[in-house]
């Protein structure tokens, strides 16, 4: 059976909360998120699969702001199609 896990970090001045799960093996698998718990803002959101970072990575500043959003492919950076927006 997977998994569900709630994990809060406590350091002074960086607290994050973490959501994750895992696999019967306990590798990581299915979304991964951090948020910044001083302003509730996302810090990190992810997916892997089996323990292998896979698909869309987004990271934001605790402001909000996008900091970067990548691509893996079996736990590899993937190319990137540039946005035509």
């Amino acid at each position: 059976m997977d998994s569900s896990h709630v994990h809060n970090d406590n350091p002074p001045k960086t607290v994050t909360t973490k959501i994750y799960t895992t696999d019967r093996e306990g590798f990581l698998h299915g979304e991964f998120a951090l948020w910044w718990c001083s302003t509730g803002k996302r810090q990190l959101l992810g997916t892997y699969e089996h323990g292998v970072k896979h698909g869309i990575w987004k990271a934001w500043t605790a402001e909000g702001k996008l900091k970067f959003c990548v691509r893996y492919r079996d736990g590899k950076l993937a190319p990137v199609r540039p946005f035509d927006g």
